[in-house]
């Protein structure tokens, strides 16, 4: 146990990110989000265009029905 590092973590909020009003639709932009950072880091999540939310959606739902045959 005394190896265990206790210094907390570094929280850092970042700004600039687009926002989402609709409720519904709030967790699979969360999604999208993710998945700019973890592909190309805070700028690409900044740079994340809400316009095609609608057509990056349909893109992920196609792509489920294929996969899973739903």
């Amino acid at each position: 146990m005394s190896q265990i590092n206790l210094t907390p973590f570094t929280i850092e909020r970042i700004t600039g990110l687009p926002q989402i009003s609709s409720t519904p639709d709030a967790g699979m932009c969360s999604v999208f989000l993710l998945q700019s950072h973890a592909l190309g880091g805070v700028e690409a999540a900044r740079a994340f265009d809400l316009s095609s939310f609608e057509t990056e959606l349909k893109k992920f739902i196609t792509a489920l029905v294929k996969q899973y045959s739903i």
